[in-house]
This record gives structure tokens, sequence and C-alpha cells, in this order.
């Protein structure tokens, strides 16, 4: 019974977040009249006025994403590694424990898979971006 309660409160929570995301998406895009022309320190783009002295960064949003993913999987990797050497250094230091040597080697196991995924991510993050750029070169 409890959980009919939690997955009908979570039903209620979603729909009201998609209702909100509507509503506000609506406003944002088209409810309200675009002004006809800009004046002061903003630019007119597809009718509607944008601020142009803001002080933030003129990169793109993609190449913004773009690093950010590429600081994450370097971290990934680099966790990635650590615990590969942790897990070497569980193995050495087993001293004839069959328990802590298949701890050990598991570990090593998952800190491999961990690294070959945070590899496979960058070099999906690399692929995607250079066919949505058009770009030959890999």
């Amino acid at each position: 019974m409890e959980n009919r309660k939690k997955k009908l409160a979570s039903i209620i929570i979603l729909s009201l977040f998609f209702a909100v995301n509507i509503f506000l998406t609506l406003h944002v895009f088209g409810l309200e009249e675009p002004p006809a022309n800009c004046t002061g320190d903003f630019e007119n783009v597809g009718g509607v006025c944008i601020p142009t002295n803001t002080g933030l960064s003129d990169t793109p949003v993609q190449e913004i994403i773009s690093s950010v993913l590429t600081w994450i999987l370097g971290i990934f990797g680099f966790l990635g590694i650590i615990s590969f050497v942790i897990s070497g250094i569980l193995y050495l230091t087993a001293a004839g424990s069959v328990d802590q040597e298949k701890r050990a080697k598991k570990a090593m196991v998952m800190s491999i898979i961990g690294v070959i995924i945070g590899i496979s991510g960058l070099v999906i993050i690399y692929a995607v971006s250079k066919m949505l750029n058009a770009t030959p070169d890999f």
C-alpha cells in the first residue's frame, strides 16, 4: 500500500513539474508581444530584445558543455586509475588470503571497466561533436 502512495506522490510531483515547465516555456516563447525596436544595450534577435552588455562570456553553450564533460570524464578516468592502483596494492598485501585476493581481483576488473567506460564516453563526445560540426577530421 505504501508503494502505491509513493508512486502516486511521484506522479503528482512530476505532473506539477511538467505543468510549470510548459507554462514557463509558453510564457517565454510567444505569449507576450515582442517589442518592435530595442533601445539601449539591447539587440533585436528574432523579435526578442536580448541584452548585450551583461558581462557574460561570448563562448557558445555547446563549447561550455563540451568543456565541462571533458573535465568530468578526466576526473572519472583519474579516479579509475587510482582505484586500479589501490586494488593492486590490496592484491600485493593479500599475503595469501584467498578472500582478499578475490576482492582485489574484482576491484581491478571493476576499475578497468570504469576506465573503459570513461574512455568510450570521451570518444563518443568527440565523435558527436565532430558530426554536429560536420568536420571530417577526428
